[in-house]
């Protein structure tokens, strides 16, 4: 890499990605997390309030990733989206047998009660 790049406002050149290869391939047991917050200690990477830049760091580390420059370990978080897509299974409940059962209509799902 002979150019600089700018991802999430920060100008990276190769030092700065070799730096990021050999802190993960150094850590093999770090997640992604510990590495963006480390690489935010080292780089003194924080907001003008003192907080960690690290879901920016994080972010950057995710396009440099899906841009080829570097490996991530894998992430210890499934896809949100693995849950919201799946379909919720009606439960039959009621304390009472003689009351009538109730049918409740939440958004797209039929709720029993």
């Amino acid at each position: 890499m002979n150019k600089e790049l700018v991802i999430q406002a920060r100008k990276l050149v190769s030092k700065d990605i070799q730096f990021i290869k050999k802190l993960i391939s150094d850590n093999p047991d770090w997640h992604r997390t510990r590495i963006s917050k480390e690489i935010c200690k080292i780089w003194n990477w924080y907001t003008p309030y003192g907080q960690m830049k690290d879901m920016a760091c994080r972010s950057m580390l995710y396009k440099l990733e899906k841009s080829g420059y570097i490996t991530l370990p894998p992430s210890h978080n499934p896809n949100i989206n693995t849950y919201r897509n799946k379909p919720i299974q009606p439960v039959l409940h009621s304390t009472n047998h003689f009351l009538p059962r109730l049918y409740l209509f939440c958004e797209k799902y039929l709720i029993y009660s």
